[in-house]
């Protein structure tokens, strides 16, 4: 009987000891899947994570490309004066160098012709074949896109370089998404020509001679030496999008031509042209 019952107890403590080697095995694997899941060659979330890493690193250099795109150029409002002049020449230059096609319209009007005769006698004579001969009615070019544009194009520079001393003054302001520069010159007597004067670095303009070649065609002759023009109120204005093109400008000055014993037939006379030229820049196509 003895015999038997331990045969049952043995029996017993098999079984149950089976049954707990079954269970412990389960919370082991599970703990190996759990260790192994952060290493290569199992199946964990890594390939998803390379996705997502991928996926932000795009995105990444995308905004770096658009934040590139959005900074175009310097903001010229939080430049100074002298940058903001350096400013201006990177742009008109970037015209140069890319001959964008623009169209080009200029005004040139005679306002005023004084005489030095008692009374103004000639002035009503000789502004009616100023009139005649000048008109008031917009000249208009079109600069095709990779043709140069120089003389065209404000000045008759190769490369535009104005100098901080020649604005008298300067300015920016933002116009919507763009940015518009104007810049003021003061008066010059006699500006010279190729380069060595504000208004010459600045704007196209007619030289002495070029302006007695003018009144000669209605009749006046005058002594080169006995010459003086004067100019003033020049400026000139770009507006430029946010990527650095100029995609409108004007130019404008007035200028006084004074040429002493000047002749128109018999008479001599003092003479005095008051004219303005209004330059407007559109329609850009870069």
């Amino acid at each position: 009987m003895m015999k038997k019952t331990m045969a049952i107890l043995l029996a017993v403590l098999l079984v149950i000891g089976l049954s707990a080697c079954g269970n412990s095995t389960e919370p082991d694997g599970t703990a190996e899947v759990s260790s192994t899941a952060g290493l290569p060659g199992t199946e964990t979330t890594e390939p998803g994570t390379e996705a997502s890493s991928a996926v932000t690193e795009t995105e990444t250099q995308t905004e770096s490309t658009t934040e590139a795109a959005e900074e175009g150029v310097a903001d010229p409002t939080a430049l100074s004066d002298a940058e903001l002049v350096g400013w201006f020449n990177d742009r008109v230059n970037e015209v140069r160098v890319r001959k964008p096609k623009i169209s080009r319209s200029e005004v040139q009007l005679i306002d005023n012709f004084k005489t030095s005769l008692v009374g103004g006698a000639l002035d009503g004579m000789i502004n009616k074949i100023i009139a005649d001969n000048v008109k008031g009615d917009p000249a208009y070019t079109t600069i095709q896109k990779g043709a140069s544009n120089v003389g065209v194009f404000f000045s008759k520079l190769e490369t535009f370089a104005l100098k901080p001393g020649d604005a008298r003054s300067i300015t920016a302001r933002k116009e919507g998404d763009n940015y518009v520069v104007t810049l003021q010159l003061g008066k010059e007597t006699d500006p010279a020509l190729g380069g060595a004067s504000a208004y010459s670095r600045l704007l196209t303009y007619a030289s002495p001679q070029e302006v007695l070649d003018g009144v000669a065609a209605v009749g006046i002759t005058g002594d080169i030496n006995k010459f003086k023009n004067y100019y003033y109120d020049g400026r000139a204005s770009i507006t430029v999008n946010p990527a650095g093109e100029i995609v409108g400008a004007s130019s404008y000055y007035k200028s006084d031509a004074d040429a002493k014993d000047a002749k128109l037939s018999i008479f001599k006379f003092d003479l005095v042209v008051t004219q303005h030229i209004d330059v407007k820049y559109s329609n850009f196509v870069w």
